[in-house]
């Protein structure tokens, strides 16, 4: 009669055993897609902000000059903007920490675009812009680099951190 007892006593430990460590598995694996998930939006955001970056370029911005109309500017401009849309939603909801840089580079970039475009529709086909453009442009140019390096920077040492 003890054995049988003792049967039935280690199936119940054995069986609890394998119920928790299924448990913990369980736990470590959605832990672990979790974690996945946050480092696959820092790294979308990361994208977003290189992209960002570019766009907000004084090569970019010279490139633009020589070859683009202001409707042409604008219509890329919009699409940019979803991708600083996307970004500060990203920085907002898992990074809120980085919102007030998010916003300081969104404005800086409004203000790039609104030079541009003001470039733009004054400049005639044959013309270059002008040194005051350049004088406009470039220091919001720096700012926006500046800001996209902090930033990212940030976003890594979040990525290392996790």
């Amino acid at each position: 009669m003890l054995s049988e007892y003792s049967t039935i006593i280690g199936a119940v430990v054995g069986g609890s055993a394998a119920i928790i460590a299924s448990y913990i598995t369980l736990i470590r694996q959605f832990k672990y897609q979790e974690y996945q998930k946050h480092l696959e939006r820092l790294e979308k955001a990361h994208i977003a902000l290189s992209q960002i970056e570019r766009e907000g370029s004084l090569i970019q911005s010279t490139a633009s000059m020589r070859n683009e109309s202001a409707t042409k500017y604008d219509s890329e401009w919009l699409n940019n903007k979803e991708r600083v849309d996307e970004f500060r939603a990203i920085i907002d909801v898992y990074m809120p920490h980085l919102s007030n840089l998010a916003n300081e580079l969104y404005i800086e970039l409004t203000k790039f675009w609104y030079e541009h475009s003001i470039a733009l529709s004054n400049k005639e086909d044959s013309i270059q812009p002008s040194q005051n453009f350049y004088d406009q442009v470039v220091p919001i140019s720096e700012k926006i680099r500046e800001l996209c390096s902090v930033i990212k920077l940030e976003i890594s040492r979040s990525y290392q951190a996790k």
